[in-house]
């Protein structure tokens, strides 16, 4: 107990240290910059999918930005109690490989990406000198990280889209989010040893180095791990875009009525409590099987009674807005959408099928 109260303070006084520094105030604004202009970019892609403005990227980031930092005191502290030393691991060149891979897509900005680059190049070229399991460890644990916040931060301001899959049009929710998230360890936890005297526990640190181990073993492990950061994510975005892929829908057109795929906050129709998931069967008593003519109706009329189906039970309920305003309800695509997005396979994986395919064909 005493040993993670010394490592609150300490890293307590480093974060308040960190936050009233100018560079690092600096270094995170440009980084909140870059998440709000991300999640721009995504809602604008929504707007023009969709048709319809939600405007909460400015909340979006402001939210990501606080639980970025909440991630990134997490973060640090795993990183301590596995004794990740960050002097070592050649954060710089991990930064530089991340952005150069990201040229290359943008979904490569990953430091799994990067680390298997520099582990391999480490092994073959010995440059750069680095401990790859301490690095792999701080991959592991920003993954961790990210998973933690999905679960915490995930479902606030998803992004509704409309989805193509097996010849299908269906809703959905984008769920991509960007944490900007400042690692406070302390530069080299080796430090810790004799900062100011601090006790350390037998087990610590949990990640401990191979020099004593066998050599043989340990030259036959490394490979391993250097390719299993990268391959080892693409698989399990293979096995997340294959589980998606079939898994039933659940906002499609239905039979009768329309669905609701999702309600604008603040708006006209989430005060009057619809929800993502209802079917709105009539609208003042009049049937609509197509999403434009909806919306017409909806536009020129200021008062309307709506009778929707929640959970197999019918339900009523009064929408009342200004002429030309919009009610704030997103519906499910129908057969007359005309933009939405396709699920590919973006992967390795998939990649080494196409190059397979082309050297069979010549």
């Amino acid at each position: 107990m005493d040993f993670f109260l010394t490592v609150f303070m300490m890293m307590g006084r480093v974060l308040v240290n960190s936050l009233s520094s100018p560079l690092f105030i600096f270094l995170y604004f440009m980084l909140f910059v870059l998440v709000f202009l991300q999640n721009k970019r995504l809602q604008r892609v929504t707007e023009k999918i969709v048709g319809s403005r939600k405007n909460s990227y400015l909340r979006s980031t402001l939210v990501a930005a606080v639980f970025g930092i909440l991630g990134g005191v997490l973060g640090s502290v795993l990183l301590i109690i596995m004794g990740v030393d960050l002097s070592g691991i050649a954060i710089t060149q991990l930064w530089v490989v991340a952005l150069l891979l990201m040229l290359i897509q943008q979904r490569f900005l990953c430091f799994a990406y990067a680390a298997g680059v520099l582990a391999v190049s480490s092994l073959l070229f010995g440059y750069p000198q680095l401990n790859i399991p301490q690095l792999m460890g701080l991959v592991a644990i920003l993954h961790m990280v990210e998973s933690f916040l999905i679960l915490l931060n995930g479902s606030l301001s998803p992004l509704p889209v409309y989805v193509k899959k097996n010849g299908k049009m269906m809703g959905g929710f984008n769920l991509q989010l960007f944490w900007p998230i400042p690692l406070i360890a302390l530069l080299s936890v080796a430090a810790m040893e004799t900062a100011g005297g601090m006790p350390m526990p037998d087990w610590w640190p949990l990640l401990q180095g191979y020099a004593g181990h066998g050599g043989e073993r340990i030259y036959t492990l490394l490979p391993v791990i250097a390719l299993f950061s990268p391959l080892g994510h693409e698989m399990v975005i293979w096995l997340g875009m294959r589980e998606e892929k079939n898994r039933s829908a659940l906002y499609v057109h239905p039979d009768q009525g329309l669905m609701v795929l999702d309600v604008l906050p603040a708006s006209p129709a989430r005060q009057a409590g619809l929800l993502s998931g209802d079917v709105i069967v009539t609208m003042n008593d009049l049937a609509f099987e197509r999403n434009r003519d909806f919306y017409a109706y909806m536009m020129m009329h200021d008062r309307m009674f709506v009778e929707l189906l929640r959970d197999n039970r019918k339900r009523k309920v009064r929408i009342s807005k200004e002429v030309a305003e919009s009610a704030g309800i997103i519906l499910a695509p129908d057969a007359a959408s005309s933009r939405y997005l396709s699920l590919g396979d973006d992967t390795f994986f998939a990649m080494g099928r196409a190059l397979w395919q082309r050297l069979k064909r010549s």
